[in-house]
């Protein structure tokens, strides 16, 4: 409780690349509630910072979801600030 964050889980990811790429294309599949959807934003993008990934179209995809209308902005941005 010093304010460090544990990721230990993250670390032991065998193939974070692959693993990746596969959440963030069930996330462009438009097939999950948008709840949902946003969990597994923030997953990629966790798993992004942490293994300093590079996920094509990623931050452009959601950018989709930063406009005046959204009810969960400030969720989507800290999806994009870690």
């Amino acid at each position: 409780s010093d304010g460090v964050v544990n990721f230990a889980v993250l670390d032991l990811v065998y193939d974070p690349q692959t693993l990746a790429e596969q959440i963030f294309a069930r996330v462009r599949g438009n097939k999950e509630p948008f709840s949902f959807r946003l969990v597994l934003l923030n997953l990629t993008s966790r798993l992004i910072g942490r293994h300093q990934l590079f996920v094509m179209s990623f931050y452009s995809h959601v950018m989709r979801y930063l406009r005046p209308t959204q009810r969960e902005v400030t969720q989507v941005l800290a999806c994009v600030a870690q």
